[in-house]
């Protein structure tokens, strides 16, 4: 017989490892897939997370000036330079 098998014509203790290993190498293609989906969604958009941070930020700069935390001149000065950095 061969060297991985014993008498009882089976694997012996090497099934699960390969079995784990197996599950191991799914988990990383299921990754992969996912990070090249990704990757191509953001050739194609590449400034869609941009504008949604800005949106992001502006909709918290407004909620501090609610807040007081801000006053209306810090708040004007910051939404300012938000659309300066980044037009929408």
């Amino acid at each position: 017989m061969g060297y991985y098998w014993d008498n009882q014509m089976n694997a012996g203790t090497w099934w699960p490892f390969m079995g784990f290993v197996m599950v191991i190498f799914f988990i990383a293609l299921i990754v992969a897939l996912i990070a090249l989906l990704r990757y191509r969604e953001h050739l194609h958009h590449p400034h869609a997370s941009t504008s949604l941070r800005t949106s992001n930020a502006i909709a918290i700069l407004q909620e501090r000036l609610a807040r007081g935390e801000i006053n209306e001149d810090e708040y004007r000065t910051r939404l300012k330079l938000l659309r300066e950095t980044h037009p929408e």
